[in-house]
């Protein structure tokens, strides 16, 4: 159970690392190589998908993880003690109105750890980018979540060209520091996510896959996640985009990849199993971030065997379902 305290600042501790911290007691199938936290509250826009959206129902989850809270101050502390465990620490913010404010000071507090700090916050102006930066962030995550722009509009309440150009530009002026992140499976086609998966590594982002899970509380939790095969899909498509290889796909009536431009055997030999392993910011595998751990994965947490490998392309071969 979370650490009791009367004073103090809260922090959400996902489930994984609160346990790798010792701060509470829970089984871990796949042991979290990020430490991730979460600034507690309600976030003012009202993403359909986010279980903190304005108006959701209270939750101590984000995707399926639950991140209990603990004192500020014991995290900081069990982090620097535990820091070998881990390669990276990441903050996810919450866009309260004192984001930035409570950002800095969790940047402040974590340097001691001396890990490199992921921040991730929705698109915002290169300028506010760089005092992140300044005060000790190693990447910025600016999440672009949904790849279509009237998609966008619906279930994020924003522009989607306005957001993009944001994370164009912190991309421009802070090379190679950024990062983002896009859902699969929120009724975007697979042509929407490659050519947006295109333009964002053309301008340098680092790109991160996460599959749609829908959250009790959510306006999408009635929907459902996407099938596999999508999915597969999509992250042989983002290897081959962000390892710099030929993209020349092409693509059915339904908008789904017909051909990567790779025989069967071209992209066994180019991708390797790490093509289908949790994607993002260097050092993070993110468990059971999407996925139960009995499975099916979407992002596996660890290196795949020889077996799920060629499980996982046959699956890819799929079609119709997504």
């Amino acid at each position: 159970m979370p650490v009791e305290v009367k004073d103090g600042i809260m922090l959400g501790v996902a489930v994984g690392t609160a346990s790798a911290l010792g701060l509470m007691n829970f089984r871990l199938d796949a042991k979290p190589t990020t430490a991730h936290l979460i600034i507690p509250g309600r976030c003012r826009f009202k993403c359909g998908y986010c279980t903190r959206a304005e108006d959701g129902a209270e939750s101590e989850l984000l995707s399926r993880i639950r991140w209990p809270y603990f004192e500020d101050e014991v995290v900081f502390r069990a982090i620097s003690e535990r820091r070998a465990l881990f390669k990276r620490v990441c903050v996810q913010t919450v866009q309260r109105d004192d984001w930035i404010k409570q950002a800095l000071r969790m940047i402040e507090n974590l340097k001691s750890s001396h890990l490199p700090i992921s921040l991730a916050a929705r698109p915002i102006p290169a300028v506010l980018v760089g005092k992140l930066f300044a005060a000790g962030a190693d990447r910025i995550g600016l999440p672009i979540d949904v790849a279509n722009a009237g998609l966008y509009r619906k279930l994020r309440a924003g522009s989607f060209e306005r957001d993009m150009g944001m994370i164009e530009e912190a991309a421009r002026t802070f090379r190679g520091r950024i990062s983002t992140h896009i859902i699969v499976g929120v009724g975007e086609r697979e042509d929407e996510l490659v050519d947006t998966m295109i333009r964002l590594h053309r301008s340098g982002v680092l790109i991160a896959l996460f599959a749609f899970t829908p959250c009790p509380g959510t306006k999408m939790a009635a929907s459902t996640p996407p099938d596999p095969s999508k999915y597969r899909r999509a992250q042989v498509a983002h290897y081959l985009i962000e390892h710099g290889m030929d993209v020349d796909f092409e693509f059915n009536s339904e908008g789904e990849i017909a051909d990567f431009g790779h025989s069967r055997q071209e992209l066994r030999r180019i991708l390797g199993p790490s093509a289908f392993q949790t994607s993002g910011c260097p050092g993070c595998n993110r468990p059971f971030y999407n996925e139960r751990p009995s499975g099916p994965f979407y992002n596996y947490p660890r290196p795949l065997t020889e077996g799920e490998f060629e499980d996982e392309l046959r699956q890819m071969e799929k079609r119709g379902e997504a």
